[in-house]
């Protein structure tokens, strides 16, 4: 099938919003996410929430249903558990103060500073299970590797990985998934980029 390609005028105030939105630490997210939804009742019966309160932006819930139902009926596994999705600025800062006081460090290498995380936007992420010893971040091995090989088909990237920490800024997070859309998280994926790098 023929591609075709339509030229788009984007203004300033559109880089700030939509689900490829950069956020990071020399890009600050300032506004309130509209299209939030509860996960609580509007979740699939293939995987669990730490909170009963928790919210997603739509498309990134309806994308996290469907690639929860298929690893799934891919695995078996059904322990998979969603700890962390949008979070306040107030609570991003209990995290990064809390953080600080654990590490001892002047700043984190794990916990965005406040105003700075992809959890304020909606579309970002944090997936555990339930091992040997309890309740465990994704590390990206094992049958939970499959997420790293297929999240991109349902609009998700692994957001932190070891090779571009030196451009992210953030350590390693295999469980960390941001929602961009299948198109773009396509590319990303298979270009081997970060969004940093994409979006450039």
């Amino acid at each position: 099938t023929p591609v075709t390609w339509t030229t788009v005028e984007m203004t300033e105030a559109d880089e700030r919003e939509g689900s490829l939105i950069l956020v990071n630490a020399a890009h600050e997210y300032t506004s309130e996410p509209q299209g939030m939804t509860i996960m609580y009742g509007n979740k699939s019966s293939s995987y669990g929430l730490s909170l009963a309160e928790m919210y997603m932006k739509d498309e990134a819930l309806t994308a996290m249903n469907s690639m929860m139902d298929a690893f799934q009926e891919a695995s078996g596994i059904s322990n998979t558990l969603v700890t962390s999705t949008y979070r306040t600025v107030e609570y991003q800062q209990e995290l990064y103060d809390a953080d600080i006081a654990e590490t001892g460090g002047s700043t984190s290498d794990s916990v965005q500073q406040p105003g700075h995380s992809e959890h304020h936007t909606g579309y970002a992420a944090d997936l555990m299970y339930s091992g040997t010893s309890g309740w465990t971040y994704l590390d990206g091995t094992g049958q939970y590797a499959w997420f790293n090989e297929n999240c991109y088909r349902y609009g998700y990237i692994v957001r932190y990985t070891a090779e571009k920490q030196a451009i992210t800024g953030i350590i390693s997070e295999p469980w960390h998934l941001r929602y961009v859309g299948p198109v773009h998280a396509e590319a990303i994926t298979k270009g081997g980029y970060c969004p940093e790098e994409y979006i450039a």
